[in-house]
């Protein structure tokens, strides 16, 4: 005998909000950044890459951004693990509110960490324009 699961039109309503979500924030951003980038005067051009490779500060980029990635792949199970660890299996007061700082920070990740560096320190941060104010001559690409 088969059962019929029941679907209940929230559940597909979330599943619709959360697949349009990817698409929209994730899927789309993408593939239009990929186009723009390798997709010039209508035909595929490869050009970009050539010019990435030839420019020592996007080459130093890249190698620091895959250095990041392999220690955060490292480091991040480590702490995870021993996060988990450490207050489940000794009884710690306040050990769920220290499982919650601490595993948030492991799922933001280095992403948010540049971004907000980023948002401080870029070109147009707000570290930035607050050091141009009082050194107008100073080059805004500093960090």
């Amino acid at each position: 005998m088969t059962s019929k699961k029941n679907i209940s039109i929230s559940a597909i309503l979330l599943k619709i909000l959360i697949a349009w979500a990817l698409i929209a924030f994730v899927v789309y951003p993408v593939i239009s950044l990929l186009i723009q980038t390798f997709w010039q005067e209508g035909s595929l051009s490869t050009e970009v890459v050539g010019k990435v490779f030839s420019s020592a500060r996007a080459v130093k980029s890249l190698k620091n951004s895959f250095i990041l990635a392999f220690t955060l792949v490292v480091t991040v199970n480590i702490v995870g693990t021993l996060c988990v660890l450490f207050t489940e299996y000794w009884e710690i007061k306040g050990a769920k509110i220290l499982r919650l700082a601490y595993m948030t920070s492991l799922i933001y990740s280095g992403v948010v960490l540049v971004s907000g560096y980023k948002y401080v320190y870029g070109a147009d941060g707000l570290l930035t324009k607050l050091l141009l104010m009082i050194f107008p001559n100073m080059n805004p690409n500093w960090f």
